[in-house]
């Protein structure tokens, strides 16, 4: 729990795609019990269906600098992902709390959470989730980067941003998203 009036608390979804409703006539053997010892057999029973459009791939961006935080975000949605977005720890246990991610991109540095500690329980959770998720780690320097990788994440992306490596990762999570 963390506890602090440093961020915003707010989640910004975008890309949601609806679900499509598709009528099918459902083939499948029936009976009419029409007394003790009569049955009579239904060839064809119509059952509307509904199938949903192809879920697109849900990513949470946890990033207090707005610039880094955009900059994820449009890589992601470009490569058609859902992103929701939070600027500190805090923020991003509402998010956990609610929605079932995909992938987490993480800063190390928040202003309310710094480090091991919140890049450690972030890693629990994704492993004990009812869906595990991929953790991200968003380093600036080579200690975050080796405390990142000692942890455990799938993936280090080093600020700032090389948009070619940005952009690997991000397509790289989509081939595993599928």
């Amino acid at each position: 729990d963390w506890s602090s009036d440093v961020c915003s608390s707010d989640l910004t979804p975008v890309n949601v795609a609806p679900p499509v409703s598709v009528p099918h006539v459902v083939e499948a053997p029936a009976l009419v019990v029409l007394g003790p010892e009569r049955v009579q057999p239904i060839t064809q029973v119509a059952t509307p269906v509904t199938e949903l459009a192809p879920r697109a791939p849900h990513a949470l961006v946890v990033e207090d600098s707005i610039a880094h935080r955009l900059t994820v975000a449009r890589a992601l949605e470009q490569a058609g992902w859902i992103v929701e977005t939070a600027d500190c720890a805090r923020a991003m246990d509402a998010a956990l709390a609610t929605t079932i991610f995909d992938a987490v991109f993480l800063d190390l540095t928040l202003p309310d959470a710094r480090g091991r500690e919140p890049l450690a329980a972030l890693l629990a959770r994704s492993r004990d989730a009812r869906r595990r998720f991929p953790v991200i780690a968003l380093v600036r320097d080579i200690f975050e980067d080796r405390l990142a990788r000692e942890l455990g994440v799938a993936h280090v992306v080093s600020k700032p941003f090389a948009v070619g490596a940005l952009e690997a990762v991000v397509r790289l999570l989509g081939a595993m998203s599928r």
